[in-house]
């Protein structure tokens, strides 16, 4: 009788340790789907406003700055 519960128990924890191992590998094959972020640097938000405005133009900057000073009013 004791032979047959202590064989429970360790088939339970047998089934425990290989769901957590699958846990585990799903996990490692998420990260492994992720982008590789060391490519990227971190900019502020005048940085990108900036590189945005250099993409723009002058003129097209000018139009938007006076659509925003015609929406305050």
């Amino acid at each position: 009788m004791l032979k047959l519960v202590l064989a429970d128990i360790l088939t339970q924890f047998q089934t425990f340790g290989n769901h957590f191992n699958a846990f585990g590998q799903n996990l490692v094959n998420l990260k492994n789907k992720l982008p590789d972020m060391s490519k990227f640097t971190r900019k502020s938000i005048s940085q990108i406003q900036r590189e945005i405005d250099a993409e723009r133009g002058p003129t097209e900057i000018l139009n938007l700055k006076n659509e925003e000073d015609d929406n305050k009013d």
